[in-house]
């Protein structure tokens, strides 16, 4: 059993912290979000996934539209390289990597161009670099995908191919691979096909040949173990060529086939003797495929099945013998999978690549696993028969039904005008509230009445009026109660308290910039004019930019009279406002997001420079900016949302398409630890203009819901040596999970406490300490408490941002004797009386518990 650390030790850690500077940076992490986006090395062909340089982790090669072999070395952060030239340049297909001369180094197979009917062997240095070593000519036209397999049992990889020019020629080709040397002449074992696949079809531990065509019986050769094959077999039953695979799916020692039937109909056929299949019957699915693939999904030394559709894959277990098990569909578009572990880490990401097809640019994702073997690129939570895309989708969070978990408030203003209301369950999966029959404008939620409970804050659609509907405590809301904002049509608003009198307060857009004043029953005055606004603006990201402990309006680009303008008042409290700054942008309606890009305690904020480039302006703390930065994006896109999902202690931006495709839709996520420029990383995922950041599983880390109703997971994984335990007491978005920003290794001078849901732009307390306390309140306040009081506790700061995302840099000193020492930790945060709830009575939040056992 561990003992409590020494005092030395522990106050050697807690000095560290107290002393450690609020802004240093910790490396980003590579990936954050379920399905990351890479260019893909080719345009048109097929990819060969291989370790082609010899460093253990997975490249991708394919040739581009010109027929050159190009190559992306993938890298152990799960992350590839730009694709480069790798040698040949007029490639039709790659094949396969196999060690051609028995090295250990991985050599290619390529396809020469239609017209040269040659499969040529390219020789691997070792290092990456290829060239060509031998060829293997082929008679006839038209050559089917070839077999590279070793049929002869010397370990050198063989091939056989199905050449044929329709009337002119149709062969079945065995050709034996003799290394670098080349290959032995091509032997002729039948007519040819349209299709040829390898397996050991009766059970002898031989790799037999099938070869398939449209519309004539399929044929057997059989190997008679050394390389050689018999005479044609004609089986009873016509494989069609499209999806033709084979494996052994039902564990008898016998490989089966798979392939597609006319009209998408995938099909399973059992190998049950020498030369025959059981009648095929159907795959289970939900997509209509248009490939299928073998690949052991589940590991559990089985093959399954791997389904391509047109807009989505499928994976489908086969259990041996019993029933095949279809998994749900994976929203991506995609031509050719793998799965490796490139990171070393234990856990397989899933690859997929698509060429340049369905009028999509070429592609790979690497998609991270939400779960062990689960791969979810997103759960749609609408509820509606078709994915309503708009890109005024409104969003709100906050725990209602208090169950410490963050529920989701929505609606699409260009489909029904009705609020919908999303709760999350215990199981991490949400409830839907039916009925709520709220239509509106535009929406917020806070509590307007100051009883501690969540109310809805509301523009009604006839744009006259705000309304204030009081929660229920369960999801739901009370009839509306009016306040006249005289401002004709649709208006949009944000809501807090401006004036700081602890009551919430309303800023109204859309004609010039104007505050209705909350009187804290949940009533509101007439709205007054902020000196100076434009008309045309629409209230964004508010937070106190000169740090007076008043939030400062934020207003969108105006668009009406006047060109696109950002407009930001700072607040004097109840005394007023201030005469606006204003900044030119370049795009009405632009989002501004405000955050704490360099952690450095200030409010930064992003906004357009053009579609492609976004600019940055770091606060200074007085309401001005010290510096600022231009991100250049790759795609198209928009400021979306600040928060800190690398854990690296700064806030990321999460970036919008405002003209999103169909099919593999992409955003982006910009960190700040990975510098400025084109250090943008892209992701699968819907969403033009609003999302929100939530930890939905209570792991510490953020998930996406954005405007197109998607809930994007988080797969950041869990470092050794630091254990949550507990809930402590919930804030207003739910409960704190406190974790790590990494593994607390001795010496790691970048360790830092990290939480989320803070209240933002506050100060916090964090608590660590040598006893744990499973969860009490020995300070009679109602505050749940993990750092136990009764053992040396050492207190320090902790700073949330305008996100409430919060961390605290805790550099670990380089000292062994804490190699092995257990410590606890817990952060609490106070809250305001214009919060969404009163967290306990005295307004005070607190954080999971969190063990840490430092690491060597």
């Amino acid at each position: 059993m561990k003992q409590p650390p020494r005092p030395r030790s522990l106050a050697a850690f807690a000095a560290s912290i107290v002393l450690s500077p609020f802004s240093a940076l910790a490396a980003q992490q590579p990936q954050v979000l379920s399905a990351r986006v890479f260019d893909a090395p080719g345009k048109y062909g097929a990819p060969v996934f291989a370790d082609l340089d010899g460093d253990g982790i997975v490249d991708v090669i394919d040739r581009d539209g010109t027929g050159a072999l190009k190559w992306s070395r993938g890298a152990a952060a799960v992350t590839f390289d730009a694709a480069q030239a790798l040698g040949p340049t007029q490639i039709h297909r790659c094949h396969a990597a196999r060690d051609a001369d028995l090295d250990g180094d991985l050599d290619l197979y390529l396809e020469a161009v239609p017209g040269n009917m040659q499969i040529q062997l390219w020789a691997n240095d070792g290092a990456g670099g290829i060239a060509m070593a031998a060829g293997a000519n082929t008679p006839g036209w038209f050559l089917s995908r070839p077999v590279i397999e070793d049929f002869d049992g010397d370990q050198i990889p063989d091939l056989a191919v199905a050449s044929s020019d329709w009337s002119l020629y149709s062969a079945t080709l065995a050709i034996r691979g003799l290394g670098l040397a080349g290959f032995a002449a091509p032997v002729q074992l039948g007519a040819g096909g349209h299709a040829v696949v390898a397996g050991d079809f009766d059970g002898s531990g031989s790799l037999d040949l099938l070869v398939a065509t449209l519309n004539t019986p399929s044929r057997v050769f059989l190997n008679d173990g050394s390389g050689g094959f018999g005479p044609e077999l004609t089986l009873a039953h016509n494989f069609p060529p499209a999806g033709l695979r084979s494996g052994d799916l039902d564990g008898d020692g016998r490989d089966d086939l798979t392939f597609i039937a006319p009209n998408f109909f995938p099909k399973l056929a059992i190998a049950g003797g020498a030369s025959g299949f059981s009648p095929a019957w159907s795959i289970p699915t939900a997509v209509q495929p248009e490939w299928i693939d073998l690949h052991d999904i589940d590991l559990d030394g089985r093959l399954d099945i791997v389904l391509g559709g047109i807009a989505a894959l499928q994976f489908v277990l086969a259990p041996g013998g019993a029933a095949l098990q279809a998994l749900p569909p994976i929203p991506l578009i995609a031509e050719a999978v793998a799965f490796f572990d490139n990171d070393a880490n234990g856990v397989r990401e899933l690859l997929t690549y698509k060429s340049y097809a369905y009028g999509l640019p070429p592609s790979m994702h690497v998609v991270q696993p939400v779960t062990s073997g689960e791969f979810k690129v997103h759960e749609y939570l609408g509820g509606y028969s078709a994915d309503p895309f708009h890109d005024d989708f409104l969003l709100a969070k906050a725990d209602l039904d208090g169950n410490g978990r963050t529920d989701l408030v929505f609606f699409p203003p260009k489909v029904s005008y009705v609020v919908e209301v999303r709760l999350a369950q215990s199981d991490g999966s949400f409830a839907q509230v039916v009925g709520t029959g709220i239509k509106a404008s535009d929406f917020g939620l806070a509590d307007a009445d100051g009883d501690g409970v969540a109310d809805l804050v509301a523009t009604e659609t006839n744009g006259l009026d705000l309304s204030f509907r009081k929660g229920a405590g369960d999801g739901t809301f009370a009839l509306p109660v009016l306040s006249t904002s005289g401002i004709a049509g649709p208006t949009y608003i944000d809501v807090h308290d401006y004036d700081g009198d602890g009551h919430i307060d309303v800023c109204i857009g859309t004609e010039q910039t104007q505050i209705a004043y909350g009187s804290g029953t949940g009533a509101f005055a007439y709205p007054q004019i902020l000196p100076g606004a434009l008309y045309g603006a629409r209230p964004g990201s508010s937070a106190d930019l000169n740090e007076d402990g008043y939030l400062d309006p934020i207003t969108e680009a105006s668009h009406a009279t006047v060109a696109p303008t950002l407009q930001w008042w700072l607040s004097n409290g109840a005394a007023g406002y201030a005469a606006p700054q204003n900044l030119p942008s370049a795009l009405s309606s632009a989002r501004v997001v405000t955050g704490d890009f360099d952690a450095d305690g200030h409010v930064d904020i992003a906004h357009p420079l053009s579609n492609l480039a976004i600019e940055v302006r770091y606060g200074d703390g007085s309401g001005g900016w010290s510096h600022t930065a231009q991100i250049d994006l790759p795609l198209s896109g928009a400021a979306v949302l600040a928060a800190d999902f690398d854990l690296d202690g700064a806030d990321d931006l999460l970036i919008g398409r405002a003209a999103p495709t169909s099919g593999n839709d992409t955003l982006m996520l910009w960190s700040s630890s990975a510098g400025s420029g084109t250090a943008v990383s892209r992701y699968v995922g819907r969403c033009r203009s609003r999302a929100l950041a939530f930890d939905g599983d209570l792991d510490g880390r953020l998930e996406v819901f954005t405007d197109s109703v998607w809930l994007i997971h988080n797969v950041l994984g869990d470092f050794t040596g630091g254990t949550a335990f507990g809930a402590g007491s919930a804030g207003c978005e739910g409960t704190h999970t406190l974790t790590t920003s990494r593994a607390p290794n001795v010496g790691a001078s970048d360790f830092r406490f990290v939480c989320h849901g803070a209240p933002p732009q506050a100060l916090g307390i964090g608590l660590i300490g040598a006893a744990a306390d499973p969860g009490s309140d020995p300070l009679g306040i109602g505050l749940i408490l993990h750092a136990g009081l009764g053992a040396p506790v050492v207190p320090f700061h902790v700073a949330s941002s305008p996100s409430g995302s919060a961390s605290r840099l805790a550099p670990i000193p380089n000292d062994p004797l804490l190699t092995g020492a257990v410590l606890h930790a817990q952060i609490v945060w106070p809250w305001k009386s214009s919060a969404s709830c009163d967290p306990s009575p005295l307004l005070w939040s607190s954080t999971s518990g969190l063990t840490l056992t430092i690491q060597p």
